[in-house]
């Protein structure tokens, strides 16, 4: 939510989400997905890697790409025990190259939950900075897949099929276009990561 003399400003006010996909699982939960047609119509450039390990004094895991308008795709992979050591891991997008505007979408193990952050998401005081918490319990040896959809001002996350949540975010800098890894507390697997840039620009 922004204060509603940005909205004025701009010229428009309001979203609507990416078309969701709802269907039992085998064990009968609900799985929620992105549309498979939003693969073939949003997915251009890929930028590909795999099986590395995301160490806490990394910085910049994706090789300084940079885009305000992309899917990202990555999955964490627990430690031999069938745990995730980290205090919490995850992605952080839309942001600037000093980080004084960053959103991040992240996984805590302690308490097992999901987390779409964006209390430093943007220098204005005019804009609303919070957390988005929702509960996602991991079982042993499984991992987390993370999918992120980055539309400008939107962000929606896909966890795992059970959880899923967007966010409107509003960055001041022009250069708040980075997107990386980050992991706090101790090192972490990833098996792949995935970034597709939309092939539409506007």
């Amino acid at each position: 939510a922004r204060d509603p003399r940005l909205a004025q400003e701009a010229g428009w006010e309001g979203a609507i989400s990416f078309p969701r996909e709802l269907q039992l699982g085998s064990d009968g939960s609900l799985e929620i997905t992105p549309a498979q047609e939003l693969e073939k119509a949003l997915r251009g450039k890929n930028h590909h890697w795999e099986s590395f390990l995301l160490k806490a004094t990394d910085r910049d895991s994706f090789e300084n790409i940079k885009s305000d308008s992309a899917e990202i795709a990555v999955t964490f992979k627990p430690g031999a025990d069938g745990s995730f050591e980290s205090e919490r891991f995850g992605i952080v997008v839309r942001q600037s190259n000093d980080g004084r505007e960053q959103t991040r979408i992240y996984y805590e193990p302690g308490t097992g939950e999901l987390v779409m952050d964006r209390s430093n998401s943007s220098l204005s005081s005019m804009v609303q900075k919070d957390q988005q918490r929702g509960r996602l319990s991991l079982a042993a040896h499984e991992s987390l897949n993370l999918r992120v959809f980055l539309d400008r001002s939107v962000v929606e996350v896909y966890a795992n099929k059970r959880v899923a949540g967007t966010l409107r975010i509003y960055p001041t800098l022009e250069d708040s276009r980075h997107i990386d890894l980050f992991t706090e507390g101790s090192d972490v697997n990833v098996e792949s990561a995935d970034i597709w840039e939309f092939p539409i620009k506007y």
